[in-house]
């Protein structure tokens, strides 16, 4: 008995020092690959965020815009007030959208449309900013329905999606012909 408790305590002895020495092996292990793979600090972190990238970042969230009033009124929702704010310098990018068809949730108060897109809300933002009427950037056929239809015209003609593309040219050339914008990488957007 004596025997086999001594065996015991042996064997027992020997685990310990095996599990005790591969645990510190494995804790320096642990420390040599931490070492080798250190997380490197990005050249991006230091870059600041210009007003343009913020205005980037609400363009982004156009389909998260949940009320687009008929009148002016103060709306509670952020990313359609702060684009309000942002004036003129969200314009660039608000165009950039315009071809954007994913759908989404038609915002206006009415008449609501089933297959509103992303582009449709960057279209009445442009207009809201601009104060241009939306006749205006339509092809005159659309435009003299414009008087009879009402903003009908104007999903009729987006249902073809190259007439986005139209709408989007329009609005280049609007940008080129009203705002000064020095160059793409401007920090500001004259207002």
């Amino acid at each position: 008995m004596l025997k086999i408790f001594l065996m015991s305590l042996i064997l027992s002895t020997i685990s310990l020092n095996l599990i005790f020495c591969s645990s510190s092996e494995h804790k320096s292990e642990i420390k040599l690959y931490e070492n080798e793979n250190k997380l490197k600090p990005s050249s991006n972190i230091d870059k600041p965020i210009t007003d343009l990238d913020k205005v980037q970042l609400l363009c982004n969230k156009l389909s998260e815009i949940k009320i687009i009033p008929s009148k002016e009124v103060t709306v509670y929702d952020d990313v359609y007030d702060s684009l309000i704010k942002s004036g003129n310098s969200a314009i660039p990018c608000l165009i950039d959208k315009i071809t954007d068809t994913s759908k989404m949730l038609d915002p206006r108060e009415a008449p609501h449309v089933q297959n509103y897109r992303v582009g449709d809300t960057a279209v009445f933002m442009l207009n809201i900013i601009t104060n241009e009427p939306l006749e205006n950037i339509l092809p005159n056929e659309y435009s003299k329905r414009w008087k009879s239809e009402g903003v009908y015209a104007y999903f009729s003609y987006v249902e073809h999606s190259n007439n986005r593309k139209e709408i989007q040219e329009w609005w280049k050339n609007w940008m080129k012909k009203n705002l000064d914008i020095s160059s793409k990488n401007s920090s500001e957007v004259s207002k």
